[in-house]
Formats: C-alpha cells, structure tokens, sequence
C-alpha cells in the first residue's frame, strides 16, 4: 500500500475553514491507520499536522496531566477555539426576517431558509418554522394568502 501523503497545514488566517480540515485530517487518521496509536502519539500527530501555529494553541489550552494524554478532549478544544458559538436568538431573527429577494427563485429562497435554518435550534418544529416563513416571506402576495389558506399545507 503507498504511503499517504498528510493534509496540508491547517490555515490558521481561516478559523472557519477548520470543521473542513478536520474531518479531512480524520479521514486521513483512519486511512493512515494513525487512529489505531495511542493518544498522545494521535495528538502530537494532530498538532505536528495542523503546522507550526497549532503550537502556540495548543500550549494556550493548559491541559492537565490526564487532558494532555485525552485525543478527544484535546480536539474538542480546538473545536472550542476555531467554531465561534452561535447565537440561537440572533440566528433566529436573521431566519424570521429572511424574505424572497426580487429575483430569486422559490427553490433558491427554501434553500436559503434551510441553510438559515441549520443554526436555529428549531429541533422537531424546523420544517414547520420553514414552511411558516417559506408562506410569509414569499414576494407573491397572492400566492402567500392562497397557501395561507389551505389546512392541510405541508411543507412537502
């Protein structure tokens, strides 16, 4: 089997690219066989991966002696360091404002509320909320009091 060539170095200019590179650099653990090591061999694997940056993060982390040999508590602070922590509230006035944009196809504008939606924490109500900002934002008029109108509507 040829060897596998690692990831290149994370860009650390671009945090939000980080869920990306790490499910990459996963990818490339298992493929490696690498997630079979021991933690601390699969740790400094990650930070000698991550490049010469992920040092001066890694050592901001002040993990303790048990932490320090923990690949999973060592990844989730670096979850906790690159994902910003979403503001449900705000997320879900953004969603609650969203309309139909002059121009933009029915299709493009429910992706759009599904994308916006993602963040919302809506849990078993999301394709409700959906459908209700779906009927209310749409530029048709018309069409929002003729769908308004029907009991049964879903969003399917």
């Amino acid at each position: 089997m040829a060897k596998l060539p690692r990831p290149s170095d994370f860009d650390f200019s671009k945090p939000s690219s980080w869920p990306q590179w790490r499910d990459r650099y996963t990818r490339y653990t298992i493929a490696a066989k690498i997630d079979k090591e021991d933690a601390r061999i699969r740790i400094n694997d990650l930070v000698y991966t991550m490049g010469s940056d992920a040092e001066t993060v890694y050592t901001s982390f002040k993990l303790s002696a048990d932490d320090e040999k923990n690949y999973k508590t060592v990844l989730d602070k670096f979850n906790d360091y690159f994902v910003p922590q979403v503001n449900v509230i705000h997320e879900r006035a953004v969603f609650n404002e969203r309309t139909q944009e002059s121009g933009e196809s029915v299709e493009a504008f429910v992706r759009a509320l599904y994308v916006l939606s993602a963040t919302c924490d809506f849990k078993d109500s999301k394709d409700d909320r959906i459908l209700d900002r779906l009927v209310v934002g749409l530029l048709d008029k018309e069409v929002s009091k003729e769908l308004q109108m029907k009991k049964t509507l879903t969003l399917t």
